[in-house]
């Protein structure tokens, strides 16, 4: 292939879509890391002329000449797009408008696009009705997601990829205004319906999670960090972090569930030393460890009085507070 044309398709690789941006003196030294010895002035010809055959774009921002591509630019297809990459796009589209930031989504939209041009105009098949034969349907109540700012959301997402710390304005849940944050983030998690920043703030030790529709401001400080060698996104994840534990300690749990919402636990324990007996009054009694977190108290909430906690006894007093002063709301 000709040299020429190999450079100007990394060149193309190189370039963000909008909102971000990049200068023609960093596209040089990016195309330079490739390999390809070019000069400025080349990198600008290829721009100019490349920019008469895409919808690449060009601003001046604080003296400088960005590149980027338009928004509604289709994406670089090379080969054609087939029709099982096609479809996989299609049933993807209909779940991450549900799980990601509109932000990350609007990202995606070209290849949406694409994909959908790809089944609507391709040969015949069986596949591209398999989009209106499959349904995932989320568990628990839905909810509609919160909004996020795009460009907070995309300047966030570009400092976790390059290990740069932010300075951001953020909004605790409780709080009536935001508050200045000093962060290094480490991780990002899509959570049901909203997106979460792992970062450590200021010289805090242990990392702390961020809720992406809470931040009204992110600015990339450009200064790097590099993530403690012992994290990892995984292990935090795993060990509980995101069901909000209420301390470190494991539960024996022992719960009698009517017979009837007992069945599933047969199917799919809730941990991997689970016990079931059989209870004189025909009741289904789990016993099992699993970790102290609100999650867990959520989840055994949603079987109302089809469930009963035994043991231990603290978390057998803490329910039955709970069901005292629900009896005396409903009892009003």
């Amino acid at each position: 292939m000709n040299d020429t044309i190999v450079r100007q398709w990394k060149m193309l690789q190189h370039i963000p879509r909008e909102p971000r941006t990049i200068t023609s003196i960093d596209l040089t030294n990016r195309v330079r890391l490739d390999g390809y010895d070019v000069t400025l002035r080349t990198v600008q010809r290829d721009l100019n002329t490349l920019s008469t055959l895409f919808t690449l774009r060009n601003r001046v921002e604080e003296g400088k000449n960005g590149w980027f591509w338009a928004k509604d630019a289709p994406p670089l297809n090379v080969p054609g797009l087939d029709t099982n990459t096609a479809l996989a796009f299609v049933v993807i589209e209909e779940h991450a408008r549900a799980l990601l930031p509109p932000g990350t989504v609007q990202h995606l939209e070209p290849y949406f696009e694409l994909a959908a041009s790809a089944l609507e105009n391709g040969p015949a098949s069986k596949l591209i009705k398999w989009k209106d034969k499959v349904r995932v349907v989320p568990q628990g109540q839905a909810l509609i997601p919160p909004d996020v700012d795009k460009v907070v959301a995309d300047t966030i997402l570009t400092a976790l990829l390059n290990d740069h710390r932010i300075r951001a304005s953020y909004r605790k849940r409780d709080a009536l205004t935001a508050k200045e944050y000093d962060l290094a983030p480490v991780g990002f998690v899509v959570r049901h319906n909203a997106a979460y920043l792992v970062a450590y703030s200021g010289e805090k030790t242990a990392p702390q999670q961020f809720a992406l529709h809470r931040f009204e401001s992110a600015h990339d400080a450009a200064v790097a960090f590099r993530p403690p060698t012992d994290f990892s996104l995984e292990r935090y994840i795993v060990e509980g972090n995101f069901d909000y534990p209420n301390s470190a300690n494991n539960l024996s749990l022992h719960v009698a569930f009517d017979g009837r919402v007992a069945v599933h636990l047969a199917e799919s324990k809730v941990s991997a030393d689970q016990t079931v007996e059989t209870l004189e009054d025909g009741r289904l009694l789990v016993m099992a460890t699993v970790k102290d977190t609100q999650q867990l108290r959520w989840w055994l909430l949603s079987f109302g009085a089809s469930v009963e906690v035994l043991g231990p006894p603290a978390l057998r007093q803490e329910f039955s507070a709970m069901a005292d002063e629900m009896r005396a709301r409903y009892g009003r």
